[in-house]
């Protein structure tokens, strides 16, 4: 559970940063970022949807990190299943929707699909072990 609290942290972190830089409210020599800002513009782009899509779509995405990650560091304080149980299923569910997200705008070639299948089932593997493995 730390691990995936921290992991969901650092990667709304670093979006957060490359949103702010692709906003100019960071300095041009700023290099820690995500670059998944410029991923977006370009998936949405190859298919000429209206520009204000990407700003939009990344900025839910750092929405639902974010919610993500403070429903690990919920889970952590929880003594029962149902708080880790909703924070995997965030979690699950943000992996699913880049999945159909790369289906929706064809941009699976381009972009590395394989990393969102691989997170998808680390995420669910280990919800299947805080389920199912007993409690020590």
């Amino acid at each position: 559970m730390l691990f995936w609290a921290f992991f969901y942290s650092w990667i709304c972190l670093t979006n957060a940063l490359d949103g702010l830089k692709a906003l100019n409210w960071l300095p041009p020599d700023w290099h820690y970022i995500s670059g998944n800002f410029a991923l977006v513009v370009e998936a949405v782009s190859l298919h000429h949807f209206p520009w204000i899509l990407a700003p939009i779509l990344f900025s839910g995405d750092i929405l639902w990190q974010g919610i993500t990650a403070i429903l690990f560091w919920c889970a952590l304080k929880d003594s029962g299943r149902s708080m880790a149980i909703t924070a995997f299923s965030f979690g699950i569910a943000l992996w699913a929707a880049f999945i159909m997200a790369d289906e929706i705008f064809i941009a699976y070639v381009k972009f590395s699909e394989g990393t969102y299948f691989h997170l998808f089932t680390a995420n669910l593997l280990s919800l299947i072990a805080i389920v199912f493995l007993p409690r020590m």
